[in-house]
């Protein structure tokens, strides 16, 4: 079994690409189809033979095991997610863009710069004995005293009733949050 290591192979300086990679891309097809030893190398690092064989083939999508959300079969070779899912998630993109209309930015010109301000900003600390909460990118952690190596945890990761209780039973992580301007 051929071993997985970070280093470049020189064997494919030229073709400016190493055999490794997390998605099966056209471009990676068309240096398979004519590299035979890149194609060795890179079919080690596909664990699943009829991913491989749709892939160099050029299929849409191969069978595979079920999905565990809709049980189809069909996935694709690119990445081996669940081609049905994918269609069920962007429906409304694939209407619109069968139409030749361009589907809705997810985020404005302004908005995406908002975002990277927002991710450039300092981080705001609020703690108190080993209880804290944080704002940074725009995103909410609270750090718990009682699990001090789990470092800051997000809060979206909680349900909002979970998080208001632990911030009620607690009354440092209340103080915290007060500070940080949540209305508690």
């Amino acid at each position: 079994m051929a071993t997985r290591s970070s280093k470049n192979d020189p064997r494919f300086v030229l073709h400016r690409q190493q055999p490794r990679a997390e998605f099966l891309t056209p471009a990676l097809r068309r240096i398979v189809l004519t590299d035979p030893a890149f194609a060795a190398a890179l079919r080690v690092r596909v664990s699943n033979p009829d991913r491989w064989a749709a892939f160099i083939a050029g299929e849409r999508f191969f069978r595979g095991k079920p999905c565990a959300t809709c049980g189809s079969t069909r996935r694709r070779p690119r990445d081996g997610c669940c081609l049905d899912c994918v269609y069920r998630r962007n429906a409304g993109d694939w209407a619109l863009m069968r139409r030749g209309v361009m589907p809705p930015a997810q985020r404005s010109r302004d908005g995406h710069a908002a975002h990277r301000a927002a991710m450039k900003a300092p981080a705001a600390v609020y703690e108190r004995n080993g209880w804290g909460f944080k704002h940074a990118a725009g995103i909410d952690y609270y750090r718990d005293a009682r699990h001090p190596a789990n470092g800051w945890i997000r809060c979206d990761l909680l349900s909002p009733a979970q998080l208001f209780h632990l911030i009620e039973t607690q009354p440092d992580l209340q103080h915290c949050a007060r500070v940080a301007g949540w209305s508690v």
